[in-house]
C-alpha cells in the first residue's frame, strides 16, 4: 500500500497565522476524486494547487467541510462551509488554489477559528 505524503500549511487569515496540520496535496486523480465516499472521521485536509477560477461541487461527500480559496502566498481569499451534495461552489475572487478542510473532530480548532468570522 502506498502512503500519502501529508504536511502542515501555513495559511494567513485576516494577517493571522494558521497551521493547518496533515494536509494532503493532491496529485492528478485526486482533483477528481476530493473529498467523495470518504467517511467524515477518517478524512484528512487535501490541497489543490493550479485550481484557478474552478468551481467545485460536494456530490458524494456526506459530511461538511470548508472551503478555504488561497492565493499564492497562502493569504485567504475566501472560504465558507460546504454541505453535502451542493451541485456548485465557487468564489468571484482570483485564487491558486483550495483547501478542503473536513468539518470533523481533528480540524475543529481549525474550523472553528474561521467560524468566529
Amino acid at each position: 500500500m502506498v502512503m500519502k505524503e501529508t504536511k502542515d500549511l501555513e495559511i494567513f487569515l485576516n494577517g493571522k497565522k494558521v497551521i493547518v496540520k496533515n494536509i494532503e496535496k493532491t496529485r492528478i486523480f485526486g482533483k477528481f476524486k476530493g473529498l467523495m465516499f470518504n467517511k467524515k472521521n477518517n478524512s484528512k485536509a487535501l490541497l489543490f494547487e493550479n485550481s484557478k477560477s474552478q468551481g467545485i461541487h460536494s456530490f458524494f461527500v456526506f459530511f461538511d467541510f470548508l472551503c478555504v480559496w488561497l492565493d499564492k502566498d497562502n493569504d485567504v481569499i475566501d472560504f465558507r462551509i460546504v454541505k453535502p451534495f451542493n451541485p456548485y461552489v465557487k468564489t468571484d475572487r482570483y485564487f491558486d488554489k483550495i483547501l478542503e478542510i473536513p468539518k470533523n473532530s481533528f480540524y475543529k480548532e481549525t474550523i472553528d477559528m474561521f467560524s468566529k468570522l
